[in-house]
C-alpha cells in the first residue's frame, strides 16, 4: 500500500503484479465462498478501480493481456530492478510446510514490486518532511 492518488481520490493504492489477473479475482471468490464481504471498492463497473489499485504487469503491457511478460522476475531483470529469491508457484505448500519462509517469500516478494514500482513511476519515493520554522 502506497500514499494515494494525486486526485485525492483514495487515501490508499494498492500496487501488485498480476493483482487483476489473480490476487483479486481469488480474494474475491474466497470471501463468497465463505460468506464475507468482498472488497468491493476495488471494482468500478466490470472494471478493476484504477483509483484505488495499480496493477504493475497491466502498466507494463499496456493493458494488452495477450502480451506475456515472463511474470514479476523477468519484468524486473529487464527494469534492473531487485529479482525475485524464489517462486510462488508451490506457495501454498511453503505456507503449509514452514510459515516463516512462506513469510519470508511474501516480504521479498513485496520488496520487489516496490522496486518495479518505483521504476515505473508507479509509486512514489517518500519525501521528507520539511520542518517548520522556530519550530523543534
Amino acid at each position: 500500500i502506497v500514499p494515494g492518488n494525486d486526485d485525492g481520490a483514495s487515501d490508499f493504492k494498492l500496487v501488485t503484479y498480476y493483482g487483476n489477473g489473480f490476487d483479486f479475482p481469488f480474494i474475491f471468490k474466497r470471501c463468497w465462498m465463505n460468506g464475507c464481504a468482498a472488497p468491493w471498492s476495488l471494482r468500478r463497473g466490470r472494471y478493476w478501480n484504477d483509483a484505488v489499485s495499480a496493477d504493475l504487469h497491466d502498466i507494463f503491457t499496456f493493458g494488452d493481456r495477450s502480451q506475456k511478460t515472463g511474470g514479476l522476475d523477468a519484468v524486473a531483470k529487464i527494469l534492473g530492478t531487485k529479482r525475485k529469491s524464489g517462486s510462488g508457484e508451490y506457495f501454498y505448500q511453503l505456507w503449509e510446510k514452514d510459515p516463516v519462509a512462506a513469510v519470508l517469500y511474501l516480504l521479498d516478494d513485496l520488496s520487489c514490486v516496490e522496486e518495479a514500482g518505483l521504476k515505473m513511476g508507479v509509486i512514489r519515493a517518500p519525501v521528507a518532511a520539511t520542518p517548520v520554522k522556530g519550530k523543534k
